[in-house]
């Protein structure tokens, strides 16, 4: 039987017409229309490949990791937090003398929370010797013709914190009096108000603070709280002319600590440009050394911020329940966090803004305005 043929099914084609022989062929595609994003991943593979890795970072700060986990503080293997710490290892010794034990951290938090109610309940003003201080609270935290337009209101309460504790340690009103006992040179005396003829330049700081504070009715008050925000201005003036000023930039907080015992002769005794400053440097007097200063407004610094925190998580009077704040153990974690960040971010993570610097508020009344 003769084997049947088989063929291709015939596609039939229509023929070009003039139109379409004429036609342009389509462009064809670009390979080097985003040479940006190929570098970019070839950047981020490079990082990805060279940078090392939590063993490495380990191994290379084994020295300030042994601290931190003594400290018990949650170490995050992180290369840029681990050369901060590094920066600070000198202090981490007397920030361990200050946390203490379990017992040593819930006094303090106790001394932090004695101190915020005086000052939520504007109470100060009743002490003896404090009558001028109506409205300290306001005046601290406001940052619209306020202190805290200059210096964060946490890092005020903290430093009156660590104040109070070395001036009158067993004082009732804990860490709510101390701020406005740093203000030295004084305010002007009487009914004056500014200084007429500013002859230095804490009194220059005095005066621009003192028009900024024009929220702050109590005429006392906003003459000592000038005052407080000038002397912390000027010991950060004091740094910024020190020789050798541009190494001292990611410590200017410490040291503006440390000149409230040793005064600016502090960043001259000296050729170090470290830590060691604050380490090193001897007590003056009746004074505490500045490492035990420094290191104390760290601790009170991540003590504010974990109760800050804990407010905004529960409310503002979540420390009042039982058991006390102090004494739970998921608070004193958030302490342990917190200081961590405090010692390892530059400057304990505090802003120095002047206050010739407008706030937000006061560049969209300008721009409103047009004045």
């Amino acid at each position: 039987m003769a084997k049947q043929k088989t063929s291709k099914p015939r596609i039939n084609t229509r023929p070009l017409s003039n139109k379409r022989r004429g036609a342009k062929p389509p462009p064809a595609r670009s390979h080097g229309g985003k040479p940006w994003l190929l570098a970019a991943l070839l950047a981020i593979a490079g990082w990805w490949a060279f940078s090392p890795g939590a063993e490495t970072l380990r191994a290379r700060h084994a020295g300030v990791i042994r601290k931190a986990e003594a400290l018990r503080l949650p170490v995050n293997t992180n290369s840029e937090e681990l050369e901060a710490l590094e920066r600070i290892d000198p202090l981490l010794d007397s920030v361990g003398l200050e946390m203490g034990g379990m017992d040593q951290l819930t006094g303090k938090i106790q001394i932090i929370l004695r101190g915020l109610e005086f000052l939520h309940k504007d109470t100060l003003h009743l002490k003896p010797g404090l009558e001028s201080f109506r409205g300290a609270w306001d005046t601290i935290t406001s940052t619209w013709g306020g202190a805290a337009r200059v210096l964060p209101a946490d890092a005020a309460v903290a430093l009156a914190a660590v104040e109070t504790s070395f001036g009158t340690a067993h004082s009732p009103l804990s860490s709510a009096s101390g701020l406005w006992q740093l203000v030295n040179p004084k305010p002007p005396g009487g009914t004056q108000e500014r200084f007429e003829k500013p002859a230095n330049y804490w009194q220059q700081q005095y005066n621009d603070c003192f028009d900024k504070l024009d929220d702050v009715d109590n005429l006392e008050l906003r003459k000592h709280t000038a005052g407080m925000l000038a002397h912390w201005l000027n010991n950060a003036h004091n740094v910024d002319q020190a020789p050798g000023a541009q190494k001292l930039q990611d410590i200017k907080v410490p040291l503006i600590l440390a000149q409230y015992l040793n005064g600016p002769s502090l960043l001259n005794s000296t050729a170090e440009r470290s830590i060691r400053l604050v380490t090193q440097a001897g007590a003056v007097g009746k004074n505490p050394p500045p490492r035990v200063y420094v290191a104390r407004f760290a601790v009170y610094l991540a003590i504010l911020r974990a109760y800050n925190e804990h407010k905004l998580m529960e409310g503002i009077g979540a420390y009042e329940t039982n058991p006390p704040l102090e004494k739970r153990p998921v608070f004193q974690e958030s302490v342990r966090k917190h200081l961590w960040w405090v010692l390892t971010t530059p400057n304990f993570g505090i802003e120095l803004r002047p206050p010739s610097e407008p706030t937000m508020f006061e560049r969209v009344k300008k721009y409103l305005t047009g004045s």
